[in-house]
């Protein structure tokens, strides 16, 4: 998975698609243990899984910058799982 934070957007793309996010539309970022969730002002959301990333902790670094910028709630669901 390949992504791109720019100053007021979030490029994505993988082997089938492409995306584009306007940053100003996030309404919340949720952390779980195995992805992050980027929730939308229009009830989206974009998964990013850990696991398709090569340093998670640097995604986790941009997206709490994003949040601090945006103001934009950020939350760490640790013990969050599928049931």
């Amino acid at each position: 998975m390949y992504i791109n934070i720019k100053e007021d957007e979030l490029l994505t793309k993988d082997r089938i698609s492409e995306g584009r996010m306007s940053l100003s539309e996030l309404s919340e970022i949720v952390e779980a243990p195995t992805a992050f969730y980027l929730k939308t002002s229009i009830a989206h959301s974009l998964i990013i899984p850990k696991s398709a990333l090569n340093q998670p902790y640097e995604l986790k670094k941009q997206l709490t910058s994003i949040a601090n910028k945006f103001q934009i709630p950020y939350s760490n669901a640790k013990n969050w799982h599928w049931k």
